[in-house]
């Protein structure tokens, strides 16, 4: 197979797919000419009807990041997929998008340019490729389909039809345009459904752990066994120390995220707060007892998991969550359900992109 692409390592943020296909957002895709040596892959024609459905139909689609569809002027072309055109402007959308998205991620904001736009365009080939798979498997989807989706839409905005159609006029799209978007991602989730959610088995064992493991993000998360990494504002008294100092947590950071068991060493040599010289574990705490916003972002923590760089009122803070607390399995069953939707989300996540990523390996992409 003909494929000009540079291999896409795997990213933090590279789960776009299964949030894209959850959200209304019209993507500017023409066709190319079909590249010499290409070979089309099979079309799906088999699928099973799985016992539990993957996402709630469009739970999360909005119209608020919606672009406009309308017919624009030959531009410069990014990339090809399988003869399907990317645009400077489909790239340049993405990006503004996913600053948007992620401009309160510390970590991101630290991305150079040039690796923000590698990481949109990877994202949009991947959905290029998501989208071609779709529009193969010939899925029927009703009027009643679409009507079921916007209702839904109204109901998590809370919001009227008038108000909607408001909305989508702002994007500079028409009501029609705007169905058909609903329609193309209702396509695309009854995929997930019904391709890719066959491959993810999740076993009575497999809740518990994650539950054992994602206990703050449950109810009742109270208590923690945490150790932290300390940069105090002492001493800090220009804006060079400054720089210094977040660019030295930064590092600090990414490196313990990389490698939760070097979080002790990491806290000899460079915390300068409580019990550094014990790898900074402070044992068992309050969650209410921390800054609020090492508690927000520990809370959602797994066992093992480590924050990003924190600003307090005193000092930078770097946290991990060496356990949490057992439940009995009463508090368990409470929140049994929960724990299998989000398991079994983030299953189809990474299935998703071991599908795309399979079928990669037989698409003509290339990149200018």
């Amino acid at each position: 197979m003909h494929n000009r692409a540079r291999n896409n390592s795997s990213h933090p943020r590279d789960s776009f797919e299964v949030a894209r296909a959850q959200r209304v957002i019209p993507r500017r895709c023409r066709r190319a000419p079909n590249p010499k040596n290409h070979t089309s892959q099979e079309s799906l024609t088999s699928f099973v009807t799985p016992t539990r459905c993957v996402l709630c139909i469009l739970l999360c689609i909005f119209i608020f990041t919606a672009s406009s569809a309308h017919a624009e002027l030959v531009e410069r072309i990014v990339a090809i997929v399988n003869g399907d055109i990317i645009t400077q402007t489909d790239l340049d959308n993405r990006i503004e998008e996913s600053d948007e998205m992620q401009s309160k991620t510390p970590a991101f904001k630290e991305l150079e340019k040039e690796n923000r736009r590698r990481m949109a365009l990877d994202q949009l080939i991947d959905q290029a490729i998501l989208d071609q798979q779709v529009k193969k498997a010939e899925l029927d989807v009703t009027d009643q389909d679409v009507s079921g989706a916007i209702r839904n839409i109204l109901a998590q905005n809370r919001m009227t039809m008038q108000q909607l159609r408001t909305e989508v006029a702002k994007k500079g799209i028409t009501w029609s345009q705007y169905k058909k978007n609903v329609e193309r991602e209702i396509r695309k989730v009854k995929f997930i459904n019904q391709v890719i959610s066959t491959e993810v088995k999740i076993a009575d064992r497999d809740l518990r752990d994650y539950f054992d493991k994602h206990r703050g993000s449950f109810h009742g998360g109270k208590r923690v066994h945490i150790a932290e990494i300390v940069f105090p504002f002492v001493g800090v008294d220009s804006e060079e120390e400054a720089i210094a100092l977040r660019d030295r947590a930064i590092a600090v950071a990414r490196e313990a995220q990389a490698n939760p068991e070097a979080f002790s060493r990491l806290a000899k040599q460079h915390s300068r707060g409580p019990n550094a010289d014990k790898g900074g574990d402070l044992g068992m705490v309050n969650i209410s007892d921390l800054p609020p916003m090492v508690g927000d972002m520990v809370r959602r923590l797994p066992t093992g998991g480590v924050t990003p760089p924190i600003p307090t009122d005193n000092a930078v803070v770097i946290a991990k969550v060496v356990a949490w607390p057992k439940l009995s399995a009463e508090e368990f069953e409470k929140v049994r359900d929960t724990i299998y939707d989000r398991l079994h989300s983030e299953r189809i996540s990474d299935a998703l992109k071991a599908y795309i990523q399979r079928a990669k390996q037989h698409a003509y992409i290339e990149i200018r």
